[in-house]
């Protein structure tokens, strides 16, 4: 239970300052992407009127961001051959977020290919300066990532110790994600979605 996991040996609550936390329990993968589009996007772009705010999604593998992406334009283009046009107020959110993906490797035809430096600097540069309001990542980012406004950072699982599903939930990994939001004296909100 991550609950119990966030304490330390004395009962404490391991939190950040200016950060809630939040854990859901959603049952797979899909369902976890289908909750962050048709709710979490919905209520935080879904109003004209607010800020459009930027927002972390923390990803365990490369292959995860790739099928959140597919399911993502996959949904737009759903609305869009349909015949529905984007003033559709179920879908029209959708129309006000846009997707950067930053991590140490992509896939390209089967294959893993690392990317670029200047790329991964570029991806946070254009992040940072409001180029896209949603950063797809893995723990590339998790540390040393230093971006102002960021008020929302989810974890669509636990982070772990290493690559296999049966591994450690690190603590260290989780705190150091969440710590993306709520930075300099700003509040933020962290949720963490587990089966």
């Amino acid at each position: 239970n991550l609950n119990d996991i966030l304490r330390d040996e004395i009962g404490h609550t391991i939190t950040l300052e200016g950060v809630t936390n939040y854990i859901n329990v959603i049952e797979g993968d899909e369902a976890k992407y289908k909750y962050i589009l048709n709710d979490i996007f919905k209520e935080l772009y879904g109003n004209t009127t607010k800020l459009k705010p930027k927002v972390f999604i923390f990803f365990n593998a490369v292959s995860d961001i790739e099928n959140f992406k597919k399911l993502f334009e996959e949904s737009v283009s759903t609305f869009i051959k349909a015949g529905s046009d984007m003033t559709n107020p179920n879908v029209k959110y959708l129309q006000g977020v846009s997707l950067g993906v930053i991590a140490g490797y992509r896939t390209i035809n089967g294959s893993k290919v690392e990317v670029p430096i200047n790329e991964r600097r570029k991806i946070i540069t254009d992040f940072r300066n409001g180029e896209f309001k949603v950063l797809l990542a893995t723990n590339i980012v998790a540390r040393g990532i230093d971006i102002r406004d960021v008020c929302f950072v989810i974890n669509v699982d636990a982070p772990r110790e290493g690559r296999r599903e049966n591994s450690v939930i690190s603590i260290d990994t989780y705190l150091h994600r969440v710590g993306r939001t709520g930075r300099h004296s700003d509040r933020g909100v962290a949720l963490t979605l587990v089966d």
